[in-house]
C-alpha cells in the first residue's frame, strides 16, 4: 500500500470536493492558460503561510488517516508543524534547513538535517501546494475552469492516458521522486482520478488542493483509494517566528547521528 507521501507518519492522498457551488458558473474568461501561468508564478514567490493537509487511504474496508498542519516562514526557513497519524498519535516538529526538532511524547529530540534533505524540500513543497500544483501544467487546457466570487476552481475528472499519467506524476511529486516511488508506479493501474486546484482571483495564490485516485497494485489486484485535501491561508502574511529557546536547550540528540 502506498503510504508516507507527505513526511514519515502521514499516509495517503486527499479529499476531492465534488458538486456545484451555489451561484457559480462555468466560464472561459480568463483563459485557463493565463490562470495557470499566474498561479505558478505566484506560488514560486510564497514566503510564508499556514496549511492543513488531510490524507486518507482506504483499502480492505479500512481507512487510515493522517493530518499535517502548521505554519512556515522563509529567510531563514523555519516550519512549525504537527503530524497526526490516526487515533491519538501526535508529533510536534520544528524544522529548519539544518535541524529537525521533534516531540513524539514528552521529550524534544533533535537531529541534524543534510543540506539537501528531501524531507525538508518535500514538506515545504506540500505546505505551499507546489507539489500538487504540478497537475496544472500536465492537465493544462483539459482542465475545467469555474469562476466563483473570490476564486478560480480548476478541475479534472477521468483516467485514460492523460489522467493515468498525471496521477502517477503527482504520486512521484508528493514522494519527492524517490527511487522507491518510481519503481512502485510502474506496477500501478489507475482506476479513477480527480483533481481540484483553487486559486484566489486577486493574488492567484492557492486556497485549496484536492486529489482523489483509485488504483490496483501488480498481480494482487487489491483496490486502494487515496485521498488528499490541502487548505492554505495567510500566505505571505505570517509574522516572522523562531524556534523557542526552551525547545533548543531541552532537546536531546537522536540515537542516530546520520543527518536526515
Amino acid at each position: 500500500m502506498m503510504k508516507k507521501w507527505l513526511v514519515p507518519v502521514v499516509a495517503g492522498m486527499g479529499l476531492l470536493l465534488t458538486g456545484c457551488v451555489k451561484g457559480q458558473t462555468q466560464t472561459v474568461d480568463p483563459k485557463i492558460g493565463t490562470v495557470i501561468e499566474k498561479s505558478q508564478q505566484a506560488t514560486q514567490k510564497i514566503k510564508s503561510g499556514e496549511a492543513k493537509i488531510v490524507t486518507r487511504t482506504i483499502a480492505n474496508q479500512r481507512t487510515i488517516s493522517g493530518t499535517i498542519s502548521g505554519k512556515f516562514g522563509s529567510n531563514p526557513l523555519v516550519m512549525k508543524v504537527k503530524l497526526a497519524n490516526g487515533g491519538s498519535s501526535r508529533i510536534h516538529y520544528y524544522i529548519t534547513n539544518r535541524m529537525i526538532y521533534s516531540k513524539p511524547k514528552h521529550q524534544w529530540i533533535k537531529q541534524k538535517v543534510n543540506s539537501k534533505s528531501p524531507i525538508v524540500a518535500n514538506l515545504k513543497a506540500q505546505m505551499t501546494a507546489k507539489s500538487g500544483q504540478k497537475g496544472l501544467g500536465m492537465l493544462g487546457h483539459h482542465l475545467k475552469i469555474v469562476k466563483t466570487q473570490a476564486n478560480y476552481r480548476l478541475s479534472y475528472h477521468g483516467i485514460g492516458k492523460l489522467g493515468t499519467h498525471t496521477a502517477k506524476q503527482l504520486i512521484l511529486a508528493e514522494s519527492g521522486n524517490s527511487s522507491a516511488a518510481k519503481q512502485m508506479v510502474k506496477h500501478l493501474k489507475i482506476t479513477k482520478f480527480s483533481y481540484l486546484y483553487v486559486v484566489n482571483k486577486t493574488d492567484y495564490l492557492p486556497r485549496k488542493l484536492a486529489i482523489t485516485m483509485g488504483y490496483t497494485m501488480g498481480s494482487s489486484k487489491k483496490a486502494v483509494t487515496e485521498k488528499l485535501m490541502g487548505n492554505y491561508q495567510y500566505l505571505n502574511q505570517v509574522k516572522k517566528f523562531t524556534i523557542p529557546k526552551s525547545v533548543k536547550t531541552s532537546a536531546e540528540w537522536a540515537s542516530t547521528s546520520t543527518p536526515m
